[in-house]
């Protein structure tokens, strides 16, 4: 399974970032600034979740079942789907 690249989030540095398989999607740069913008936007945390929300292992992206680490895009679209189109002009 291939490996992410560490990214400009405090959490990025404290886990092993892998994608699991089949069910992570590239996510498209224009697709993260979208996410991102709308994460400041909402007044989310880093994991498009509300502010003050806490995690066992203090991150949504670990499952302790498998020891793998999710991308933080896939996790984000899969709770927030209307994330991944355009909205309309």
């Amino acid at each position: 399974m291939p490996s992410c690249r560490a990214g400009n989030h405090p959490w990025d540095s404290q886990v092993e970032c892998i994608k699991v398989g089949l069910n992570s999607m590239a996510v498209d740069e224009a697709t993260k600034k979208r996410i991102d913008a709308w994460i400041r936007a909402e007044g989310r945390n880093d994991f498009g979740d509300p502010k003050g929300t806490n995690y066992a292992g203090g991150t949504p992206l670990f499952d302790m079942r498998t020891g793998r680490t999710r991308d933080r895009y896939d996790y984000i679209l899969e709770r927030n789907p209307q994330l991944k189109q355009e909205p309309a002009v």
